[in-house]
């Protein structure tokens, strides 16, 4: 049998309806914690702030990474402040699950995108739209409830 090679092409809206569905959750969880009026300004801004975030590819992460722990003691002490944080988050552990869930969703969305070959600013777009989209139908759902 002779042709091509079965390939298939990566869609990434199965993750993007799943960071949908996280930000619905989280736009629920600031509408019953927060008033109303911060938690709007919250909302939009982190959806803004954590899209930006992932709008490059994730190799650059890994460079600045790497970049960081090229000397012992900024290891050391990037570690120390790794613990301090891992011990705030497990004592308020209700408030950052939520921003946790959002970050992973997000971070699989963006692979997604970028294996599917968009642009970068259609990616911001898109995970910008999903936010927001989000965001307000869970404070649909927080309101209505």
């Amino acid at each position: 049998m002779t042709g091509r090679p079965f390939t298939t092409r990566i869609s990434p809206w199965g993750s993007l309806f799943l960071l949908l569905g996280a930000y619905t959750l989280f736009g629920k969880f600031l509408r019953e914690t927060l008033d109303p009026t911060i938690a709007l300004w919250v909302s939009l801004l982190l959806g803004l702030s954590i899209s930006l975030l992932f709008i490059h590819p994730l190799t650059d992460l890994g460079k600045i990474i790497n970049k960081r722990f090229q000397s012992d003691a900024v290891a050391f002490t990037s570690l120390v402040g790794l613990a301090a944080f891992t011990a705030i988050l497990l004592n308020w552990f209700k408030l950052f699950m939520p921003i946790l869930m959002l970050l992973t969703s997000e971070t699989l969305a963006r692979i997604d995108i970028q294996y599917a070959k968009f642009s970068e600013l259609q990616a911001y777009a898109m995970l910008t739209t999903t936010a927001w989209l989000g965001l307000a139908s869970g404070w649909l759902i927080g309101t209505a409830l």
